[in-house]
């Protein structure tokens, strides 16, 4: 089950359209939350949400996110969520270690998740 919460993103970052083969023509966005933290939301199919839906950069948008709710990460996993194969699974997983979201990686055992935003926030604001 995912769970997900509603969030104010300021728009920092919109890619030109490209073509997906799963997704059709999408977009990546990425911006700031009203607390600091760094976001990116994709794919976006940006040319098919009704005009009104529509944003440009530099503009506060209001977005349903998941919330992480595992310790670990494993390419089989990723493969499961996100219906893909190994390949581009093994390379989000590589990707995620490269911006320290998940561990390094030990022979065929998952990766432990070293970010967690809600913990983090938590913490911060307790002190």
């Amino acid at each position: 089950m995912v769970n997900w919460r509603d969030e104010e993103i300021l728009v920092l970052a919109k890619a030109y359209p490209t073509p997906s083969t799963k997704y059709g023509e999408t977009v990546c966005t990425a911006g700031v939350t009203r607390s600091g933290e760094w976001i990116r939301l994709y794919p976006i199919t940006f040319r098919d949400l009704p005009f009104n839906k529509r944003y440009e950069k530099f503009q506060w948008i209001k977005a349903k996110i998941a919330v992480r709710q595992y310790d670990r990460a494993s390419a089989s996993l990723l493969q499961r969520r996100l219906s893909i194969g190994y390949s581009r699974a093994a390379r989000i997983l590589d990707q995620l270690e490269a911006a320290g979201v998940v561990g390094h990686a030990e022979g065929a055992k998952p990766r432990e998740v070293l970010k967690n935003t809600e913990e983090k926030t938590k913490k911060e604001k307790n002190g």
